[in-house]
């Protein structure tokens, strides 16, 4: 697991296509991942959790990104074992992924 430090950055988000999917070209102010990319909701419950992908290439690199947030530190496992599953059977690379512990994330008053 990661180490889960705080890291300040921010992202802009423009709506692209049809409404129906839920596409976004973001700018991120982190150079590691700051050229212009295109970021899609796969799910969210509006209130909980959000599952987002982002695929693109950077040279002759292809990179693939997959985030399962949460607004609290710690997400249910009943949720984060739907949303693995949900992952992969839609063919993304669950074998790589991470966690990143949260723990020392300041609280929102």
């Amino acid at each position: 697991m990661s180490s889960g430090a705080v890291s300040d950055w921010s992202v802009t988000g423009t709506p692209i296509g049809n409404i129906s999917v839920p596409q976004y070209r973001v700018n991120v102010s982190d150079q590691a991942i700051a050229n212009n990319s295109v970021v899609t909701i796969l799910d969210t419950d509006y209130t909980g959790f959000t599952m987002l992908y982002m695929c693109r290439q950077v040279n002759e690199i292809h990179l693939i990104n997959l985030w399962l947030l949460s607004r609290d530190r710690r997400l249910s496992f009943r949720t984060w074992r739907r949303r693995w599953w949900d992952a992969f059977s839609n063919g993304l690379p669950i074998g790589v992924m991470r966690g990143v512990r949260q723990r020392n994330c300041p609280v929102s008053d």
